[in-house]
């Protein structure tokens, strides 16, 4: 236990430590979804895309998904840092206000799978997701 304690305060002091430094070479650009395809639209914020022009490249995408509620932008600094370690950084914004805990007395032992699949890949399979 004091050792999970111990790691989780080094790593946000890590990241405390790390986001004061300079960050101006992180670009971020704001889109607005409904520019990303026809019938998108705005939920919570923009999605996000995040560079570093001063990292070295790993040539890979992170891609941040926000939880139930989640806003693209609050993961902002998050997403800076990781783009500081040369990844290219874009955070989604979507409907996400169901939570996973309308499966929980369903009678569909499908509930959660489905629910996933649909949040996850867009597949029409779940009727507690829009």
């Amino acid at each position: 236990m004091k050792k999970s304690i111990a790691i989780l305060l080094f790593s946000f002091f890590a990241v405390v430590v790390y986001s004061q430094n300079d960050l101006s070479p992180v670009h971020v650009l704001l889109i607005n979804p409904s520019q990303t395809g026809y019938g998108i639209e705005m939920i919570h914020g923009p999605h996000l895309a995040v560079y570093n022009t001063s990292a070295t490249p790993v040539k890979k995408l992170f891609l941040m998904i926000p939880g139930t509620a989640g806003i693209a932008t609050d993961f902002r600094m998050m997403d800076s840092i990781i783009a500081g370690m040369g990844y290219h950084v874009i955070s989604l914004d979507y409907k996400n206000n169901v939570v996973t805990t309308v499966c929980t007395n369903s009678k569909d032992s499908m509930c959660f799978d489905n629910f996933r699949q649909e949040i996850m890949f867009g597949t029409p399979v779940s009727d507690s997701v829009e």
